[in-house]
């Protein structure tokens, strides 16, 4: 068991919270303009967490986190 890409993707995450922060009317107005591509993208990871969340019990594996790593990485 292994997250050795766990400290790469709150790394990319800082530098997107970042530049949203130094950037707030232009992500504010992509935001409002693609909503439903927005929320699109947080239902998707949240439920593909909740899936995992019922999955984790009966196998200990990364494999379904590691699936989501590169969208999570595109996503950002």
């Amino acid at each position: 068991m292994t997250y050795g890409y766990f400290k790469y993707a709150l790394l990319y995450l800082g530098f997107v919270v970042l530049s949203a922060i130094a950037g707030f009317r232009q992500w504010s107005k992509i935001l409002t303009d693609y909503w439903a591509i927005a929320l699109f993208v947080v239902a998707y990871f949240l439920a593909y967490l909740l899936l995992y969340s019922w999955y984790v019990p009966i196998v200990d594996d990364v494999r379904l986190v590691l699936a989501q790593f590169v969208p999570l990485m595109v996503t950002l």
